[in-house]
């Protein structure tokens, strides 16, 4: 019956148990199929907003940039003219950027296309030509929604920028735009690749761009099928509100357009009219739990076929068993007291008969070694005699009076010597004859209670490490670390106090403490316990800390090398004290001090335990320095690289980074504007394409940096155009961090310079000439001076030379 009971218990048992794994199981998978959804929705709801406001930075820059206004102005002013034209062509090519964009329109206040790259470009359609009305009249950047000029038409979207006559002028801040510039964009070439591609590989997930038609419809554009399906509001797979901005985060399960169940997130995209939707279907999400239903149901059938094959076998071994017992039972009736005779005298433990009245009748050799009794000096004592003289007893050593079927207690038993020993005593009333008698079985316990003893320690003393342990891997600075460690060995260790103090720099290497936890009671009469500056340099801290050895002293009051402390110690109950040195690579660091209320309170194997715990304590404190230092010297190089980005990116210099060998590898926005190229047309460049190969000094500017490692000199550019400078170049070779030779350029148009330096020569030129002429002549000149004067003011005309009065008379 009890095996039917225990073999149903454990079939329950194992369902349950198999019942709620599945269940946890099934919750852990379903919460990370619905995190890994909310992390893809927020990640492509990232990458599109910063693709959005790429596109509107375009924009932006077109708007506020002067030359595009007055390139559109002169456009809209001279429509036939090619140079015109071209000069704004040569500004939005590099814009459009191969396939950044599709196309680029620039649109009058009439709607009319002014300008069209490439030529052939489809003009507006109803949908764009009411947009740029919109801009035009608000005077804004806008990005229009995914719109299709016929039904059959691939989606399209724009970003419109207006156009500002150039400032003419300043005090005039009221303007209108001139014309427009559509930048005309083909998410098939970006943005729906971008929005579809999947983080992890999966056969069923994919990405949905939503947004609202109209009060009571429901665009979906799934950009894996380049379809959009509309639907009515109230019949949407998703229900989205009237207001794009409430999309609340959260799963959702339901179906999808296609009908089929799925999992979806979905997230408004900022600062458009766009939600995006991420989903899965359900059956590819949930295929672990029905895998893991299979696993677990498979586990709990081999499980209980296993337990009925086992309540089997145990049948049948307990009527074998019954049967064995039966047959044994004579014989072990018949040795039971040739064994009890044996036991008697043979037996380690003391064994005691006893009367009904507690007089001893029978004692063993052991209980004779024991006690110090003689054998007739033992029958006339009584049991509770054997326990030295004190109160009254207590409730296990009353149990000896009482008629039960056994107790099991510990007690102290006193020597004839009066020396007192633990034991444990294990009592019985037994029938002989009819008659009732106490049979005690008496074990001493001393070593026994020794060992706990040192098992409680230690255990205590690995407990305490334990804690100490997690303390070290948590700490966040070093006094919390210190503070900590000292209550940990307070309050686990089950020690009186704990006292840690660093080596100061002296000649005796002295201890400053610098944290301290004891359990006793704050008390009025004294302090903190302190060294005192009489026995400086001889207390167990510095010599610890001095020697590098651990020192022990197992009790304080008889320590001759611990009596200037002797008397603080007796008010506080320390009994004994481990000092144990903190050393690092770099030199001794400390000592850790902890005192026990317990005399010899420190076994060698807690000496052991707790210099490991000190060893730990002594890592953890220079490890906190390091993880200091390196923090430090991490924001310092932070610093350093935030300071050469700023000035990589703010110089007003170009800067260009290359391979020794001349191929380029970044490049500063001045860079991009010196050459007219971007930074990836200059990173697919060599240094031969923006370098006159036809200068001589170009060569010599290589070899002279090869040679020296840094060089300075002028030399000729070529711009993208074709067009030629004059630059001062300053190139220098040097190693990166990852031991790869750089050459960084900083270049410098000296071109206006040399303009300015010829002019400056001709005019010099033209003085040396105008002196020479007028040397020796100069009264001749006054005079003719005078008479021009004289001639315009007779014509009713101002004086042209000032200083020089036409009314003198002429010689």
């Amino acid at each position: 019956m009890r095996v039917s009971l225990f073999a149903g218990t454990i079939a329950v048992v194992v369902t349950l148990a198999g019942l709620g794994y599945y269940r946890n199981e099934r919750a852990e998978l379903r919460g990370a199929s619905w995190r890994e959804l909310g992390a893809v929705a927020d990640l492509k709801v990232r990458q599109v907003t910063e693709w959005r406001t790429e596109r509107m930075n375009d924009a932006r820059f077109l708007r506020r940039t002067p030359a595009v206004g007055e390139a559109v102005a002169a456009v809209l002013a001279q429509p036939n003219s090619a140079a015109a034209r071209t000069a704004l062509s040569e500004l939005l090519e590099p814009i459009k950027g191969g396939d950044r964009y599709e196309s680029i329109i620039v649109v009058d206040r009439q709607g009319g296309v002014c300008l069209a790259i490439p030529a052939d470009t489809n003009p507006p359609g109803r949908i764009l030509t009411t947009a740029v009305q919109a801009v035009l009249a608000g005077g804004e950047v806008v990005m229009t929604d995914l719109h299709r000029r016929t039904p059959l038409a691939p989606a399209h979207l724009e970003v419109i920028a207006p156009i500002f006559a150039p400032v003419r002028d300043r005090g005039n801040a009221a303007r209108e735009p001139i014309a427009a510039i559509v930048l005309r964009i083909d998410p098939a070439q970006y943005l729906f690749p971008l929005i579809d591609t999947w983080p992890t590989p999966s056969a069923t997930a994919s990405s949905l761009l939503v947004r609202r038609e109209a009060a009571d419809r429901v665009v979906f554009h799934d950009v894996r099928q380049r379809s959009e399906i509309s639907v009515a509001g109230a019949a949407a797979p998703f229900a989205l509100p009237q207001d794009i901005r409430r999309v609340t985060p959260g799963v959702r399960e339901g179906p999808d357009h296609r009908g089929v169940p799925v999992l979806a997130e979905a997230r408004p995209v900022a600062d458009s009219g766009w939600v995006l939707v991420a989903k899965i279907d359900q059956a590819e999400a949930y295929a672990p739990i029905r895998y893991t239903a299979w696993k677990v149901a498979g586990t709990v059938v081999v499980v209980l076929l296993a337990v009925a094959g086992v309540v089997a076998y145990l049948w049948r071994m307990r009527n074998e068993q019954a049967l064995r017992r039966t047959l044994q039972a004579e014989r072990k009736a018949r040795v039971l007291a040739e064994r009890v005779a044996m036991l008697m005298r043979h037996a380690n433990d003391i064994v005691l008969l006893a009367d009904h009245d507690l007089r001893i009748l029978e004692a063993n050799d052991r209980a004779l070694a024991a006690y110090g009794y003689a054998q007739d000096e033992l029958q006339r004592r009584r049991v509770p005699d054997l326990r030295p003289p004190r109160g009254a007893a207590t409730p296990d050593e009353a149990m000896e009076h009482r008629p039960v079927d056994g107790a099991v207690f510990e007690t102290v038993h006193q020597r004839k010597d009066g020396r007192t020993f633990p034991v444990e005593v294990s009592c019985r009333l037994v029938s002989l004859d009819d008659r009732k008698y106490l049979l005690e079985i008496v074990r001493d316990i001393t070593e026994r209670k020794r060992a706990e003893q040192e098992i409680v320690r230690t255990s205590r003393a690995l407990r305490t490490i334990s804690r100490c342990n997690q303390t070290l891997v948590r700490a966040q600075n070093e006094s919390d670390l210190l503070e900590a460690i000292c209550l940990l060995v307070v309050e686990h260790g089950g020690y009186r106090m704990a006292w840690v103090g660093y080596v100061e720099q002296d000649a005796g290497l002295s201890v400053r403490p610098v944290a301290q936890v004891r359990s006793e009671p704050e008390h009025p009469e004294f302090g903190p316990f302190a060294w005192g500056e009489e026995a400086r340099g001889s207390n167990p801290a510095e010599t610890c800390a001095r020697t590098g050895t651990v020192v022990v002293c197992r009790d304080t009051q008889h320590d001759p090398a611990f009596a200037p402390w002797q008397a603080d110690a007796a008010r506080r109950g320390y009994a004994s004290l481990i000092a144990l040195p903190l050393r690092s690579v770099a030199g001794p660091l400390g000592a850790l001090v902890i005192f026990s209320g317990e005399v010899d309170g420190f076994d060698p194997s807690q000496v052991a335990l707790l210099g490991e715990l000190a060893d730990d304590l002594a890592y953890g404190i220079a490890n906190l320095r390091g993880q200091m230092e390196r923090r430090r010297t991490e924001a310092s190089r932070r610093e350093s690289e935030a300071r050469f980005a700023r000035l990589f990116e703010l110089s007003v210099d170009a800067i260009l980074e290359s391979e020794p060998g001349g191929h380029l590898l970044a490049a500063n926005p001045a860079a991009c504007a010196l050459f007219g190229r971007t930074e990836e047309e200059l990173r697919r460049c060599h240094r031969n394409e923006l370098f006159d190969p036809a200068d001589p000094r170009t060569e010599a500017l290589w070899e002279e940096r090869d040679r020296r490692g840094c060089v300075k000199a002028e030399v000729t550019l070529r711009r993208g155009d074709g067009a030629s400078l004059e630059a001062e170049v300053s190139t220098t070779l040097y190693t990166d961090a990852a031991g790869r030779r750089r050459c960084s350029m900083i270049i410098r148009d000296v071109t206006g310079r040399k303009q300015g330096e010829q002019a400056l020569a001709a005019q010099l030129v033209e003085l040396q000439r105008w002196h020479a002429v007028t040397l020796g002549r100069e009264q001749r000149i006054l005079e003719l001076k005078t008479e021009i004067n004289r001639l315009l003011v007779a014509a009713g005309q101002p004086a042209r030379y000032a200083g020089v009065d036409p009314a003198a008379p002429s010689s």
